[in-house]
This record gives structure tokens, C-alpha cells and sequence, in this order.
């Protein structure tokens, strides 16, 4: 099969290989986001397909997918081959071809109404920390070949805008909101802030002050760093805001985790009413070496002079490991007794992470304290 200019692609294989590559989608697929909901958005898919005649076109991801797999050798073969392959899966396999790309499509990017990230997104599963294999891995250029991987191609600014920001790294992203289409992630003044805070967590923490006072970052680039770091700040309290009652230990996490991950040791009071609706947030940051440390007097100041019935304590271990440490345990236990004193209700303690979140309460630990 010829594709692009002239350019020659793979062939695609004889047609019980590609039901083959049709097979093994579906069940990858199955496998990371249950038959159920997979066949639910299939018949979604088809309703939609019926009403407004959807293409059969594959973005970006599915065209890196392919390209892994070794169908084309770039992404600027895909415009031509990415719907000629689509046509003859769909043809091999029975299925609409705008069905074959959104199943594809899907498989490379995910949905984003799932907690899961994609089978083969920036980072393949076959080749993310936690390992495993997709039904793909026996014809996959990718997973056959480590040794020599994909590079992404385009400079970063291309990449993008073409929708592949997760091929950049936290130095290129920085570089192009400095240096716009000429940064490349090497420039002295990145390189400086990566070796100062070492990641763009603390980057972005920092004070206005402390950039003007690096010799290699200019004044327009420290105002630009400020300016990205109040809108930092400004996203974390809009998402935060977005969560006004809370119905799970997920809630807590939803709102608060993102900030939290910005120090090295935070705490949040949240006051409720009877309701779960969230009064007000009150957090303990400055200076906080563990939320053992604590007074629970100063805890529990605010929800008096607030007036709210119910509270919650959410923390961060920056280890990124959420398991409760026996002094959490123990400042949890100290805290529900003193609630207990006052009439007031302990909803939960939450210590978020890295690596996800545990709740006293979920876990059943708050009542036998």
C-alpha cells in the first residue's frame, strides 16, 4: 500500500490478521474498561454515528499508535493511510469504519470520562512502571522493539499544538511558555529553575521575588513565571471551588488534592454543616512539619467560631504513600475525642498522596478509634 508522497507503508497483513488486530482491540479494551461499558459506548457511538454521519478520521494519538505499531513510519503518512486503514479493518472485520477509528482513537487517548488512562497513550502500558502487556504486543514495533523506541518528532511547540503534549517534557513546556515557538527545554534560564526547585511544582510555588533574583532569568521572563504562577494558584482554588458538598472520601480528594501535592507538608480543615455542605476551608501550611503537631485547641477554634456541626481533616504525605502512620492514627483518635467534647461530628481524616488517598472512614478505622 502506498502512502503520502510515495512513501511506502506497511502493508497491512492478510485479512484474518487484521480480525485478529480487530480481536485483540476489543478485548484490550474490555480488559482495561469492562465489557459492559465498552459495549454501552459502542451503541452510543452507533446512535451518534446515525444521527450526525461521523468520520471515521484518527487524531494524533491514534496516529502515534500506529506508528508504534508500524504502520506508518510518521505522522505526516497518517492523513492518507490512517483512513485507508480504518476502510480495511472495517471491511475484514464487518464493522462501520467509523467505528474501527473512534475504537482505535480510543485505545490511544482513553475517554475522558474515565478514571483510566489509555492503553497506548504517551506512556504505553507496556512499557509504564507497573508493566503488563496489551492483546497488541505480538505485532507491535513498540513492545518487540525497546531498544529502539519512537522518538517524538517536531519541535515542541509543533508537538504541541498537534495535540502531543505528553511526548514534551516539564523543561520543554516550561521553555515554550518563555521562548514561544523557539523554546527547545535547553535554555540556561530552564535549566537554572530546574536546578534551583527541581520540579515545576516548585517552581511555581515560589515568590515573584526569588525569580528576579536568578542572574540568568531576564525581568519579562520573571514577570511571565509570576504571572504563570498566580494562574497556578487561581486554577487550584477555581477546581476547588468546584466541589461544594461532600458525599465520599473521592470528594475531599477531587478538591483538595492538587493543592495539597504543592508542599512538602499541608493540612485543611473543612467545616460543614449537617448537610456536608463546605462553610469554609481552613489550612495549615506555613512552617507545618506534621499534622501531629497540631494544637488540637487551634483545630478546633474555627469550627467553633463558625459554628459548623461537622469537620473533616485532610493532609498530604509527600512520600506518596497514603497509609496512615501510627501518629496519624493517634492525633485521628485525640481528634475525635475532643469532637466528641464540643457535640460536633468528625466526618473523616483523608491523607492524600501521590499515589491516591486513604480514608479513616472508608477504611473503617474512624469508628473504632
Amino acid at each position: 500500500m502506498v502512502v503520502g508522497d510515495g512513501a511506502e507503508a506497511r502493508s497491512p497483513c492478510p485479512d484474518r490478521d487484521v480480525v485478529w488486530f480487530f480481536a485483540n482491540l476489543i478485548l484490550t479494551l474490555e480488559d482495561f474498561h469492562g465489557g459492559a461499558w465498552l459495549g454501552e459506548w459502542i451503541a452510543e457511538l452507533r446512535r451518534a454515528s446515525d444521527e450526525a454521519g461521523a468520520s471515521a478520521a484518527l487524531d494524533p494519538a491514534g496516529g502515534r499508535f500506529l506508528r508504534r505499531m508500524g504502520y506508518v513510519k510518521s505522522l505526516s503518512e497518517l492523513g492518507e493511510f490512517g483512513g485507508q486503514f480504518t476502510e480495511y479493518v472495517a471491511k475484514a472485520a464487518s464493522r462501520p469504519p467509523r467505528q474501527i477509528g473512534a475504537l482505535i482513537n480510543l485505545f490511544a487517548r482513553g475517554d475522558p470520562t474515565l478514571g483510566k488512562k489509555p492503553v497506548c497513550g504517551a506512556t504505553p502500558v507496556c512499557q509504564s512502571k507497573d508493566g503488563g502487556r496489551c492483546g497488541l504486543s505480538r505485532d507491535c514495533d513498540h513492545y518487540n522493539r525497546p531498544r529502539s523506541p519512537v522518538l517524538p518528532e517536531g519541535a515542541p511547540s509543533e508537538r504541541l499544538v498537534d495535540g502531543l503534549a505528553g511526548t514534551l517534557s516539564d523543561a520543554e513546556v516550561l521553555a515554550v511558555a518563555l521562548f514561544g515557538d523557539k523554546g527547545a527545554g535547553d535554555e540556561p534560564p530552564v535549566s537554572s529553575l530546574f536546578e534551583r526547585y527541581g520540579r515545576l511544582r516548585a517552581i511555581f510555588g515560589a515568590e515573584a521575588r526569588e525569580y528576579r533574583g536568578m542572574r540568568e532569568v531576564k525581568p519579562a521572563q520573571a514577570l511571565r513565571l509570576a504571572a504563570f504562577a498566580e494562574l497556578h494558584r487561581r486554577v487550584l482554588r477555581e477546581k476547588r471551588g468546584a466541589v461544594l458538598r461532600i458525599a465520599s472520601a473521592k470528594d475531599f480528594y477531587d478538591r483538595y488534592a492538587a493543592e495539597l501535592r504543592d508542599y512538602n507538608a499541608a493540612a485543611v480543615l473543612v467545616l460543614m454543616d449537617r448537610g456536608n455542605n463546605v462553610i469554609r476551608d481552613v489550612w495549615y501550611r506555613d512552617q507545618l512539619q506534621h499534622v501531629a503537631r497540631l494544637e488540637l485547641s487551634d483545630l478546633l477554634r474555627p469550627v467553633v467560631r463558625e459554628s459548623a456541626p461537622r469537620l473533616a481533616l485532610v493532609h498530604n504525605h509527600p512520600s506518596g504513600d497514603p497509609t496512615p502512620s501510627p501518629a496519624d492514627k493517634d492525633f485521628t483518635r485525640r481528634l475525635k475525642s475532643a469532637c466528641g467534647i464540643f457535640g460536633l461530628s468528625l466526618v473523616d481524616h483523608v491523607v492524600i498522596a501521590e499515589n491516591g488517598y486513604f480514608s479513616f472512614e472508608e477504611e473503617g478505622l474512624l469508628g473504632a478509634l
